[in-house]
Formats: structure tokens, sequence, C-alpha cells
């Protein structure tokens, strides 16, 4: 609860915190607050009726940071989830999205992401790759949906930065997710790094004190790691 309340408090600095702070608070989930807000911006901002993908819900905490912001816009994109659910977290998924009105911009897909893209037509505005963190799933996630986000769109990978660092998703951050041909920008925001595909109308996210955020993360990880050893 103390860091619930903590995360609550912090998403309140950034633009569409008041719309986080309910969600912050109720919905459990491996997310820092300023990442939420960054998510936030990019459902509202970067979705302009090209749907969001999402690999990797859980309980939904970043799910609903998306479907807020998707909300926000008053377009009519959605947040299509994919999860296979493994750990047996649809209903609590379900439930929260219920609970905080987000079903109408969420569509749930119980599978595993490579299912799902067989079927689904079109360009994306943005792809969230969190699902399975091993090294061949995070390159095979973003061999198959990155060439599918549109100019200006958004490649976003979880726990790649040194704030939640796991092999798999930082190393292909390192290696793919650079400017160049494919990305006209590129930056992390917490454990997220992101890459914006070249070509588009130049929207970038306002995350201003983001970087103080990720410091004060920083020194708590390393209070904790030293009152441990």
């Amino acid at each position: 609860m103390p860091r619930r309340l903590a995360d609550s408090a912090i998403a309140l600095l950034f633009p569409g915190g008041t719309r986080l702070c309910g969600v912050m608070w109720s919905v459990d989930g491996y997310l820092f607050p300023h990442e939420g807000a960054f998510l936030y911006q990019i459902g509202r901002f970067a979705s302009a009726g090209e749907p969001i993908v999402e690999i990797g819900s859980m309980r939904g905490l970043s799910t609903c940071c998306l479907a807020s912001g998707v909300r926000a816009s008053g377009r009519s994109a959605k947040v299509i989830a994919i999860d296979p659910h493994l750990y047996g977290t649809e209903a609590e998924l379900r439930s929260n999205l219920k609970r905080l009105g987000f079903e109408p911009v969420v569509d749930v897909r119980v599978a595993h992401a490579q299912d799902i893209s067989e079927g689904l037509n079109g360009q994306l505005s943005a792809v969230f790759i969190d699902g399975a963190h091993d090294l061949q799933s995070v390159s095979q996630d973003f061999d198959t949906w990155s060439p599918r986000v549109k100019h200006g769109g958004f490649v976003l990978i979880h726990d790649s930065t040194p704030l939640s660092k796991f092999p798999g998703p930082a190393l292909i951050a390192d290696t793919r997710l650079h400017a160049g041909d494919q990305f006209d920008m590129v930056g992390r925001i917490g454990s997220i790094s992101w890459g914006r595909k070249c070509g588009g109308h130049g929207w970038l996210p306002r995350m201003h004190g983001a970087s103080l955020v990720d410091s004060l993360i920083r020194i708590a990880k390393r209070g904790r790691n030293e009152s441990q050893g």
C-alpha cells in the first residue's frame, strides 16, 4: 500500500496524472508511475484510429494506462491486450477493466502474440513488448510487430534499461532500437526503451521530470541493496 500511494502521488506530477491516479492506486503490477504516464501519452496522442498492441497484460496495469490515454483522446482506437495468462490473471484483468470503465476500448486476446499476428490486419499506432523476457521471445515479438507500426508510431520494450534490466529485452533494445533508417528518435523512460518510426508527424511525449524520478528510483534501489548486503 505505501508503494501504491507513492506511485499515485508521483503520477500526479505528469500529464494525465489525475486520470492515472486511480489506476496506479488500484491495479497491481510492475510499472513505475512515470512509465504509466508515458503509456497514457502514447494512448492519447499516438493512437489516431489505429490500434495499440500490448504483448503481456497480466492484471492490466499497463493496459489501463494505455486505455486511459485512448479514452481521453476521444478517438475510436483500441488497445489489443494479448496474453496467454498462463498464471491465471485473466479474471483479474477483466475485473480491473470493468471496474475502471475501460472495457469499451480494450480488446482482450487470451493467446500467444504470434497466434494473433496471423489474423490481425492493418497498421498499428504502437506496440508495447512486455511478454516472455527470454531473448528468442523478445526478438520474435520485435521482428513480428515492429514492422507493422505506422510512420511516426512507437515501439516500446519494457524491462530493458538498468532500472529493470532483463537480458532478453535489454539486448534487443540495445541492438535494434537505435536512430537510423527505421527509427528517427529513441529514448528511455524508467525501464522502458522506445523508438519512434521514421516518417511521421513528429509528436513526442512531454515527460519533464522523468530523469529525476529515474534518479530517485536508482537511489532507492541502491539503498535496499546495501541494507540487504
